[in-house]
């Protein structure tokens, strides 16, 4: 009886270790509950939600993610959330792309942007971190609650 408790503490314990487990693949720090590590490391797979954040600022929340640690890619899906305090921008969609190494963030299907007074909806939008450019191609609505204006495209571009 004792013997099937310890065991049954030790898979308790490494259960919840592996759940709290912060994987760190040089850029990135990984809080996710399921971690699937293949292809001699360069292929990282996190699922049933986490966070992971960069070494320089961006945290990202989703239901899946997979790393190529050789590409430096980061893609994400599943009720996606995108903190960026460095550019004040504040993002949400159901699939993204962090490419590190371009410091390039894109978005897809059904994508929000939050910057300062800003709101933008559209299908798609990629965020240049560098230049700090904004694209946005698809049925976009920009609304702005400071000026108390609302535009409507089919493509954008320009600092937010």
């Amino acid at each position: 009886m004792k013997n099937k408790l310890n065991k049954l503490i030790f898979t308790i314990f490494f259960y919840f270790s592996f759940i709290c487990n912060t994987y760190s693949a040089e850029s990135f720090e990984f809080e996710i509950t399921e971690l699937k590590i293949t292809e001699n490391g360069n292929k990282i797979i996190g699922s049933k939600r986490g966070l992971v954040t960069s070494d320089d600022g961006i945290v990202i929340e989703a239901n899946n993610f997979i790393f190529y640690k050789n590409l430096n890619i980061l893609d994400v899906s599943g009720d996606v959330i995108i903190n960026d305090p460095i550019n004040n921008i504040f993002a949400t969609s159901e699939k993204a792309q962090y490419n590190k190494s371009l410091s390039e963030i894109i978005l897809n299907d059904n994508s929000k942007i939050k910057y300062g007074s800003l709101n933008i909806e559209g299908d798609q939008f990629t965020f240049d971190r560098t230049s700090n450019v904004v694209k946005g191609v698809g049925n976009l609505i920009i609304k702005d609650e400071l000026e108390n204006y609302i535009i409507f495209s089919n493509n954008i571009w320009g600092e937010p």
